[in-house]
């Protein structure tokens, strides 16, 4: 190696060791500089994924869709939502919207008419025990301290629960009224008969008679006894009741066969003299569901409960309902035949 005065320098172990070490350092300061890169580079990352995940979060505070993926599972893809097959029901505009019920709902609901044509098929009843569901009333007269306002006939008796509820409320009124507590009684028969012809089997009809001196059943239009029940013979539809034949024959009204069909129906029919039979049939030509509910029935009672009331026929597997989007309430029964009746509730109007 050459030096300053161009004589060759000896390459001397002192040289070579003072090379390497130099050479050792400004490695470990380029693996250094590297690694410090690194940090950083590293540190930006953090912070833009930080950021990234803030918007995220504040996206979906707002009501975004975006997913945020808060752990392993949410990172895995959800399978697509499928639409429900499509059905045959009426368009409708932005005041109803579509429900769908199975066809077999036809033989379910308080409106079902049951007839040598259409016997009853056992649907999915809730029933409740007549006897330990009465109302005690007081009575410091009575040995036991209280009476009731109607007896069954027997301790073993079920009824369909909202059937149940009305009759419990139409016979404490009429107890109210008329401090009748001894003679009404209660026979209900063959309920939740299957292919039976007549409406006991729905666990919704009830038989009531009263109890003479002489332990004997009486009708309620006898006329013996014509005034003490004149009260259940005027008002009985008021708590959605029928008095009906039993085969559900029209231009007959049993003495004693009450029917619970619900109040805005059991109202209509009262009023216009109709059997459930004849109601269904106005309700198919009439009153079937068309142009946003333009053909519906309005029924308001004397008590200012307001109603609409429409028919839906019964079409493919699966029908598509149209209901209201704004009402207090509604209720679907099937006819046991052919269709819907769409009961709508928008609740008391006051003048």
């Amino acid at each position: 190696m050459a030096g300053k005065n161009g004589k060759t320098r000896p390459f001397t172990a002192v040289n070579y060791s003072a090379a390497r070490l130099a050479r050792e350092k400004q490695l470990r300061e380029y693996e250094q500089q590297k690694k410090e890169k690194f940090i950083f580079a590293m540190f930006v990352v953090i912070i833009l994924v930080m950021i990234l995940f803030a918007i995220l979060i504040f996206k979906r505070v707002l009501g975004s869709d975006d997913p945020v993926l808060t752990s392993e599972t949410d990172t895995q893809t959800e399978a697509p939502e499928t639409d429900p097959p499509e059905t045959d029901g009426p368009a409708v505009a932005d005041a109803y919207e579509n429900v769908t019920v199975p066809k077999s709902d036809l033989y379910a609901g308080n409106l079902l008419l049951i007839d040598s044509a259409h016997p009853y098929r056992k649907g999915n009843v809730t029933v409740t025990d007549i006897y330990n569901s009465r109302t005690q009333h007081a009575d410091a007269s009575h040995p036991r301290g209280y009476v009731y306002s109607y007896y069954p006939s027997d301790k073993n008796i079920l009824m369909e629960t909202e059937a149940l509820a009305a009759l419990n409320a139409m016979a404490d009124a009429f107890y109210l009224a008329s401090g009748n507590n001894n003679d009404l009684f209660v026979r209900p028969s063959a309920a939740y008969v299957e292919n039976a012809t007549d409406a006991h089997a729905t666990g919704r009809a009830v038989d009531l008679s009263g109890w003479s001196d002489d332990d004997e059943y009486y009708n309620l239009d006898d006329a013996k006894y014509a005034a003490e029940f004149s009260w259940l013979r005027e008002n009985y539809y008021k708590y959605g009741f029928l008095r009906t034949a039993e085969d559900g024959a029209c231009g007959s009204e049993s003495a004693y066969h009450f029917l619970y069909v619900g109040t805005a129906h059991a109202y209509y029919m009262y009023k216009n003299n109709l059997c459930l039979k004849d109601y269904l049939e106005l309700l198919r030509t009439a009153h079937t569901f068309k142009n946003n509910g333009e053909s519906n029935l309005t029924v308001t009672t004397d008590e200012g409960e307001r109603f609409e009331i429409y028919y839906v026929a019964a079409v493919g597997d699966i029908v598509s309902i149209p209901v209201p989007t704004a009402c207090e309430s509604y209720s679907i029964s099937g006819d046991n035949a052919n269709g819907f009746v769409v009961t709508v509730s928008y609740g008391r109007t006051y003048n």
